[in-house]
């Protein structure tokens, strides 16, 4: 997994996680046209990797704006062309309403925490294989 990036003076920060079921992408601060590649490279990376699952977690995140929207439906694009399971945490309204207003949330399965995405794929997974 990619190490985490050190955030420029705009404010964004990435972490990435392994945690069996699923990589967990965690992002703090804002997600704009000036942090797009703080944030951007890293979920790349974790994707291109074809994890089994990943939860991009944006419960740190104080602002989303079109760009970082836009980082999520191409996450989604590379996930489903891959195979992968994805679930978005967002628990603040500064996240969940641009995703609300722009219709993401139909294409997008969000959960309000990280242990909820996590029991989520894993449930996903045992009705998959009949457990």
């Amino acid at each position: 997994m990619p190490e985490p990036r050190p955030a420029p003076a705009e404010s964004a920060s990435v972490s990435v996680e392994d945690h069996g079921v699923a990589v967990v992408v965690r992002v703090a601060g804002e997600i704009d046209m000036l942090t797009e590649a703080v944030v951007g490279e890293p979920l790349s990376a974790c994707l291109n990797a074809v994890p089994r699952a990943v939860v991009i977690d944006l419960s740190e995140v104080g602002f989303i704006g079109s760009t970082g929207l836009n980082l999520l439906v191409r996450a989604r694009r590379q996930a489903l062309r891959d195979g992968v399971t994805v679930r978005v945490v967002a628990n603040t309204r500064a996240v969940r309403r641009p995703l609300e207003i722009t219709g993401l949330t139909r294409y997008l399965p969000l959960c309000a925490s990280v242990p909820e995405a996590l029991r989520s794929i894993g449930a996903a997974s045992d009705a998959a294989t009949g457990r």
